[in-house]
């Protein structure tokens, strides 16, 4: 049996608690996880056979005493290049897949993915290796596997590897991808996830209203760490841009699938990091001047304070207070005496007059 330790969620009895069943150490003698890599909510398990095949069982809801679907093999990772095979359509030709690509080729369903319309070619780079593929029904190349001696091979597709191509490729500050292509939260949108000397990682986010984007190094952990397309971010609707201002700070903007409008933004300096700015703040923010304002660049995410969020900025800070709707900005030393109401009467009926300060905070 596979079991969980869930001590960490300070109940020492249930330090362990099976979680399936039928994993044999004779069977995947290397059970590991590095969590949820198809990103639908579930932690996934995988493992290396002998033979360096990798066998993922997908995370879900538990079901019949296992929280895990079937095996499925993910690639044959110990293929030699001298192993190969060769495809053949009449739209495509006959052309010849060997190695890992081969193996990611077969795992990925074989030419129930579509057809190579070339050989194994190396890219510019001079390091790896790819091959170019048709879909199914597609009279033009949708989809290529790129090969990288430490990452692997993985499916690049559609929108998404169109927009990667646009940026350079494995030349590009995205580098080579690190996963294939996995659906969204929302079953529409699409990722795939790269990683490069110069960029770090980063990802490619695709939906049928935003269209496909890039975010890669600080912004992209920012983002990730916030649910990325599940967060109240949504998608990107941008490449990750400099400012223009003379620093090296960089930003991409955002919005749910349902709105109209970008409504987030990720922003990065060399000196604040990486900080989210969303909703009513952002908007004040922006209509101050963004970056350029007073205010400055954000040192903080969004933050509840009583009655409402607060944001944290180079030289102030934003308040939105939900009972009035307001959004106002606050400088160190503003002691905003014009955001303050007096207020006279007799409030608690003692016959004695009352002063009261209603003030937006």
């Amino acid at each position: 049996a596979t079991t969980a330790d869930l001590a960490v969620f300070g109940e020492p009895s249930a330090r362990a608690s099976e979680i399936a069943t039928g994993f044999t150490g004779a069977a995947y003698p290397h059970l590991s996880s590095n969590g949820d890599f198809e990103t639908d909510g579930f932690a996934d398990l995988w493992s290396r056979g002998g033979d360096g095949r990798i066998t993922e069982f997908p995370g879900r809801t538990a079901s019949a005493g296992s929280a895990f679907a079937a095996g499925r093999p993910l690639v044959l990772g110990g293929t030699s290049w001298s192993e190969c095979q060769a495809f053949t359509s009449t739209a495509t030709g006959t052309h010849t897949l060997c190695g890992p690509i081969l193996s990611k080729f077969l795992a990925k369903g074989g030419t129930a993915l579509g057809y190579p319309t070339t050989d194994v070619l190396v890219p510019a780079d001079g390091v790896g290796r790819y091959v170019n593929i048709r879909g199914i029904g597609a009279t033009s190349d949708n989809g290529s596997i790129y090969w990288h001696p430490s990452s692997g091979a993985w499916v690049v597709w559609g929108a998404i590897r169109a927009k990667w191509l646009s940026m350079g490729a494995e030349k590009s500050i995205m580098g080579y991808p690190v996963s294939d292509e996995a659906k969204n939260f929302d079953g529409t949108g699409y990722n795939s996830t790269f990683s490069s000397t110069a960029g770090g990682r980063g990802g490619i986010y695709w939906s049928p209203e935003t269209g496909a984007w890039s975010v890669h190094g600080a912004v992209f952990d920012k983002y990730a760490s916030l649910g990325g397309p599940a967060s109240f971010l949504g998608y990107p609707t941008t490449d990750e841009t400099n400012v223009g201002d003379g620093s090296v700070a960089r930003f991409n903007h955002f919005r749910k699938r349902s709105d109209s409008a970008d409504t987030g933004s990720v922003y990065w300096t060399r000196t604040n990091g990486a900080w989210s700015v969303f909703g009513s703040i952002r908007k004040k923010w922006i209509a101050l001047g963004g970056e350029k304002s007073t205010l400055g660049y954000p040192t903080s995410d969004e933050y509840e304070v009583a009655g409402g969020p607060r944001e944290d900025f180079e030289k102030g800070y934003i308040r939105h207070n939900r009972t009035t709707g307001s959004t106002v900005e606050h400088l160190p030393a503003d002691r905003t005496a014009h955001l303050r109401t007096d207020l006279s009467g007799d409030f608690n009926g003692d016959g004695r007059s009352d002063l009261a300060t209603a003030y937006d905070y």
